[in-house]
């Protein structure tokens, strides 16, 4: 997977902190400052960095893609449907509400 042009250069910034502290010129908590983690987080990467090289600095949230992702083709239609059929509708179309009364009255457009 490759990763963005945002996710490289932060690796790269972590690495060269981590290498500059590793060389002995940075205390580890000035790392943690440097980047903007806690010096739990920057342990953790530490560790990471130690076991797995540079390829460890990367977000790994960001390598798979959700299983619930909707397809772009059925978002497309969604929102041509929406701007099409439904312009000028809004949240409260759709569902059902409650009169005063008690009375229950749908709201929702009919079929043409």
């Amino acid at each position: 997977m490759t990763y963005s042009a945002k996710a490289v250069e932060w690796a790269m910034r972590v690495q060269e902190v981590f290498l500059r502290a590793m060389s002995g010129r940075q205390p580890w908590l000035q790392v943690a400052e440097v980047l903007g983690l806690s010096p739990r987080t920057v342990r953790r990467w530490r560790w990471r960095y130690e076991q797995y090289g540079c390829a460890g600095l990367f977000d790994r949230r960001r390598r798979v893609p959700s299983a619930r992702r909707v397809p772009l083709a059925d978002v497309q239609r969604l929102l041509q449907l929406y701007r099409d059929r439904y312009a000028g509708f809004n949240a409260r179309h759709g569902i059902s509400t409650k009169k005063p009364a008690g009375n229950t009255v749908c709201v929702c457009p009919t079929a043409s």
